[in-house]
């Protein structure tokens, strides 16, 4: 079964260029709007230096809603890897201090001082969304407690995380469904509640089966499972890791968006939004 809605369509008018890297390939990031209406785009570019391949993270600013950005701007890290890249949106701690998830360390990046250090208590959550509640309360989707790089054996599996001091120490939520390559999506909402996007995979089948919608209504401290949204189910294997992503669209309706890449469907392969009322989110 298709989506309720339509396929993304191009906006009319001429497309423009965010940045231009002439020298590498572009691993794709995220989008952050900022505070003070500022928007920022991050990605990756990889780089080949003799056998030895690595991904440098950058980030560009605009000011001005998207009509015009700064340069791209490295972040300041050593010992770069080719797991040192961005999926999921920053976390703004302040103005000039942002959380970057990557998947290969978890830092605090200072924008005014061009500088980076560890977060919190120094673990890597992984390529995983970290949120901030309005409490302050700090959630993140580290399936593990910490993350090895790359995947590597299995380590003490938390399913989730969750701190109440800027994350100098973290409890674990034993939540979170599996975690797969596309992994999660955390939302605030502006009611208070958390939301997870997760994806359902099949058991003895291999695949992404359908995208749930998880809510917490006490702050990240428990998960609505038994009552989970299904977002898209079309009855077979979801082609291409939609890697499904939800936003807020007003104070009724939330939108995810993804990809199915299956052939066969109709209409063919293409990208998908797909709303959901709140409202189907309340407890029975």
């Amino acid at each position: 079964m298709p989506p309720r809605s339509s396929r993304a369509r191009r906006r009319r008018g001429r497309a423009s260029p965010v940045a231009r890297t002439a020298d590498c390939a572009v691993s794709p990031g995220s989008l952050t709007p900022l505070t003070n209406g500022r928007i920022l785009v991050d990605w990756a570019c990889y780089k080949l230096e003799g056998m030895r391949r690595r991904r440098v993270p950058q980030f560009c600013i605009s000011h001005n809603e998207g009509e015009d950005w700064t340069a791209p701007r490295d972040l300041p890290l050593k010992d770069l890897t080719n797991y040192s890249c961005l999926r999921h949106p920053i976390l703004e701690l302040s103005p000039d201090e942002w959380v970057c998830p990557l998947y290969d360390r978890t830092v605090v990046y200072n924008h005014k001082q061009h500088t980076v250090r560890p977060f919190g208590d120094g673990r890597n959550h992984g390529m995983v969304p970290i949120v901030r509640t309005q409490q302050g309360t700090l959630i993140s989707g580290a399936p593990e407690a910490n993350a090895p790089v790359p995947v590597g054996k299995p380590s003490k599996q938390v399913r989730g995380l969750r701190s109440t001091n800027g994350g100098r120490s973290w409890q674990p939520l034993y939540a979170f469904p599996y975690f797969g390559v596309a992994g999660y999506d955390l939302n605030v909402l502006d009611n208070g509640w958390v939301v997870l996007t997760s994806i359902v995979y099949g058991t003895g089948r291999d695949g992404e089966w359908a995208y749930e919608l998880i809510v917490s209504r006490d702050d990240g401290k428990t998960w609505d499972t038994t009552n989970a949204v299904t977002v898209y189910s079309p009855g077979r294997p979801i082609k291409g890791r939609g890697w499904p992503r939800t936003v807020q669209l007003d104070n009724k309706t939330l939108g995810t968006l993804f990809y199915d890449l299956d052939a066969n469907q109709t209409g063919g392969p293409g990208v998908f939004f797909v709303r959901t009322p709140m409202s189907g989110l309340n407890a029975d």
